[in-house]
């Protein structure tokens, strides 16, 4: 069953009218060989996403506005909606945060195609933050393996994995509406009580480097309890926040969690967001005499030519790539970027614990010679509300090597 058209219907008003006492999750971690909670127990968190509507085409949290026309690059959204965070994970040497919000429209990449998805009724968007215990790096790439929820020892709707997402509140972050559907339950939302949820996390795909190599190399399995109950479910309308109407579709992005409440500790997860250019070694390719990064469609690129470097294959020369969002510097993963000219070849998706995400290349570039960064498929990640129409139909960047 899929929610219905919201186009002339507010969404406070919707979910008033579809059951009196809605409903919510409390966090309480279970354990098993692999799986662990971390020394502090649940901390709510402070709000997420950008999908809230009012009357054009969302079906996410309460009524604040839409922008019916969004703008073909990053914009700030009408809305946020609140988000609550579950007691943190451990499975080996990852550190897991659930984090669970209202079942959110979302886009899907294929190819440079943004698809909208839409949530069913009885569903609820989970979402992960995922990292690396030893160094508090966190980990943006797609681990996702699938995710199970039960009630009663009983499966509860349709196993499948997370996606990996990007989002301007919760940064990269591995997430979908899931399913809460129980056998003979016709209730509007999903049944209250005690479930439990199963993530398997694969091993890393990408290239590791730095201390994260030789690890990660072995599956996961985090599993936790939550309470499905009316009382935290209010808490999301109280943690939710309408934007300025006047800023609506303005060259912004929403401010990241971490931003928003301060919260990093060792027990919550590290920020996503990559270093400035300026921390990055080696000489910075491309930049304007204003500081300004070479971009395509809104996304920006850092990049920088290390005449010697441990990420060559032969401790030689390395160019170094890592596209992020404007504004919050949020890694864009799951890229095909390739060179052509002076260098040739196609970058590797590469994560290290000293420069972080990344994509690189083993080789030597003389001063003065120049090459086009190609990027041959754009992030297939999927966007909530704010992302959805940038980063997808992307030129090359013509860049040269200072004389």
């Amino acid at each position: 069953m899929s929610l219905p058209d919201l186009d002339e219907y507010p969404r406070r008003d919707y979910l008033r009218g579809l059951v009196a006492a809605t409903a919510a999750l409390a966090g309480c971690s279970g354990s098993d060989d692999e799986t662990e909670p971390e020394p502090d127990g649940e901390e709510p968190a402070g709000n997420e996403s950008d999908d809230r509507p009012v009357g054009v085409d969302e079906r996410d949290g309460p009524a604040s506005g839409v922008i019916a026309d969004p703008p073909d690059r990053v914009y700030l959204p009408s809305h946020r909606d609140g988000t609550l965070t579950l007691s943190p994970q451990r499975a080996g040497d990852y550190g897991v945060m659930p984090h669970w919000t209202y079942p959110h429209t979302f886009w899907l990449t294929r190819g440079e195609q943004a698809v909208r998805e839409d949530p069913d009724a009885l569903s609820l968007h989970f979402m992960f933050s995922v990292w690396d215990r030893q160094t508090r790096r966190s980990l943006p790439v797609n681990v996702a393996g699938p995710m199970r929820v039960f009630k009663d020892g009983e499966t509860v709707g349709r196993p499948g994995a997370p996606r990996p997402m990007i989002s301007q509140s919760m940064g990269f972050h591995l997430g979908d509406n899931r399913e809460f559907a129980t056998p003979g339950y016709e209730g509007a939302l999903p049944e209250e009580g005690v479930y439990e949820v199963e993530l398997q996390l694969r091993p890393i795909g990408a290239r590791k480097t730095g201390e994260f190599a030789g690890r990660f190399e072995e599956p996961r399995t985090v599993r936790f309890e939550f309470e499905f109950s009316e009382e935290l479910f209010s808490e999301l309308d109280r943690r939710s926040i309408t934007f300025d109407e006047q800023r609506w579709g303005e060259p912004d992005a929403a401010e990241l969690m971490t931003r928003q409440t301060g919260i990093e500790t060792p027990a919550q997860p590290p920020a996503t967001t990559l270093p400035p250019a300026d921390e990055y070694p080696g000489e910075l390719l491309g930049r304007s005499g204003e500081g300004g990064l070479p971009s395509s469609h809104d996304a920006q690129f850092v990049l920088s030519y290390l005449d010697q470097s441990r990420l060559s294959a032969d401790d030689g020369g390395y160019l170094l790539v890592s596209p992020r969002t404007p504004y919050n510097r949020i890694p864009l993963p799951e890229m095909s970027l390739s060179v052509e000219g002076a260098i040739e070849g196609e970058l590797i998706e590469t994560v290290d614990d000293t420069v972080g995400h990344h994509y690189g290349l083993s080789a030597a570039l003389e001063p003065g010679e120049s090459f086009d960064l190609v990027i041959d498929s754009p992030p297939q990640v999927a966007r909530h509300r704010g992302y959805q129409t940038a980063f997808l139909d992307m030129p090359p960047i013509s860049l040269q090597r200072r004389g």
